[in-house]
């Protein structure tokens, strides 16, 4: 969508990464929409400096039953890492009339971030 929304990210499918799942650095209005990721090394999603960026209907899960004897995992491993500057407050000095809302995780999940229970 863009100028007048997010761009959309739908079904996408991240998987069996050894760090981070997704790396969002410097990165605005973008919407993750029926999405799951599953089996990341240390992060399911790295954000630093985001704004209006969505997780929409999206499944975070630590360790699956099929990955967990083969995936490089850490005792502190996180389904979503925020960074607490934004991105238009931090980089360009302001946010202007409250238009950028940082990160929103709307009828999300996170399962399966412990070791007890994979």
């Amino acid at each position: 969508k863009g100028v007048n929304g997010p761009n959309v990210i739908k079904g996408l499918k991240v998987y069996r990464n050894n760090f981070w799942g997704a790396f969002l650095h410097v990165t605005q209005n973008l919407r993750f929409e029926d999405c799951l990721f599953a089996d990341n090394g240390q992060y399911s999603a790295f954000i630093v400096r985001g704004d209006n960026l969505e997780f929409v209907n999206t499944e975070f899960i630590g360790l699956t039953d099929f990955a967990a004897p083969y995936v490089l995992c850490s005792l502190g491993q996180i389904g979503i890492y925020l960074h607490p500057g934004l991105l238009n407050e931090a980089v360009f000095g302001g946010i202007p009339d409250g238009a950028f809302k940082g990160t929103s995780i709307i009828d999300t999940s996170l399962t399966k971030f412990s070791l007890a229970d994979t």
